[in-house]
């Protein structure tokens, strides 16, 4: 097992409905591979670096989860 980390950025349009629902997903995902979910973090709508396509802002996630490298793939 290792320890892996995912950043997101999402629409800021996502409400808060769709953004359990997307961590929701990336939940089961792991949990289904045997893998563990750790820390979820949501950070929120920040300004982004430079636009995305018609974006200055994106909506933040971070996950921290353990799942074995061949189910990561």
């Amino acid at each position: 097992m290792r320890d892996y980390q995912l950043a997101m950025v999402l629409n800021p349009e996502v409400d808060e409905a769709g953004v359990t629902g997307i961590t929701d997903r990336v939940s089961q995902f792991v949990t289904q591979r045997g893998g563990t979910v750790g820390a979820l973090d949501i950070w929120g709508v920040r300004k982004l670096a430079y636009p995305l396509q018609r974006f200055h802002e994106g909506n933040y996630l971070r996950t921290e989860f353990t799942v074995d490298p061949q189910a990561a793939k």
